[in-house]
């Protein structure tokens, strides 16, 4: 079920200044967990619904559509209170992460309502075309199909978003560690002429070393079959 929402919020709003930093994250990971749980119970209520239409099932749509908006508007107040409280990298890591989870949620939602969006309009279409049940039952039958077809598009999206923002925390480690690193060669040189000057001597020893053995191996033959 939902959680409550209405005058609950805006008396959370006004508690939320009182939190501390730990507090206010736990905050967060609270609501990311009820905005999950709500955006899976309205697919389901999508998935169920023959007719979303219907006055029901409409109403039970919009308040938990409701809810989630009021989630949100709760989300972005708690990430703003966050980043005025942070100041170190690992917890500015973890926000940009909520922000993530946010951006996620709107877009799934976003689906949602467009799929809702396209259940009333074929819904109307069935309604004027087709007022014999065998067609109706057809026309539900093709909606559901669509509708199974578009389930699999949304989490073939969701699978590449996910991807997509994966291989960006990826690039963004390997464009800090390569500032570090030129960091650290600017800031001591000599660094970076020792490891090149130990890589050279390296190298040396190793030709070197190449070198004895052939000779060695060139000896035992000699000595051994000539």
């Amino acid at each position: 079920e939902t959680g409550t929402w209405g005058n609950h919020f805006m008396s959370q709003q006004g508690h939320y200044r009182s939190l501390g930093v730990d507090s206010t994250r736990s905050e967060i990971v609270r609501l990311e967990k009820l905005t999950e749980n709500d955006i899976k119970l309205l697919r389901r209520l999508c998935n169920e619904a023959d007719t979303p239409d219907e006055e029901s099932g409409s109403l039970k749509i919009t308040e938990v559509i409701n809810v989630i908006h009021s989630y949100f508007g709760l989300l972005e107040e708690l990430h703003d209170l966050m980043a005025e409280r942070i100041t170190s990298t690992l917890d500015k890591h973890k926000l940009q992460q909520h922000k993530s989870n946010l951006a996620e949620f709107r877009t799934d939602l976003q689906q949602l309502e467009r799929r809702i969006s396209e259940h009333l309009r074929r819904n109307q279409l069935i309604g004027k075309r087709l007022p014999d049940k065998g067609g109706e039952m057809s026309a539900r039958r093709e909606r559901n199909s669509i509708l199974a077809c578009e389930d699999v598009a949304g989490a073939a999206i969701q699978q590449a978003l996910a991807t997509q923002e994966a291989l960006a925390r990826q690039q963004d480690t390997i464009f800090r560690i390569q500032n570090s690193t030129d960091t650290v060669n600017q800031r001591f040189p000599l660094i970076g002429t020792l490891v090149d000057m130990i890589s050279r001597k390296k190298q040396r020893n190793d030709i070197i070393m190449a070198v004895w053995v052939g000779l060695l191996l060139w000896l035992f033959v000699y000595f051994v079959f000539l």
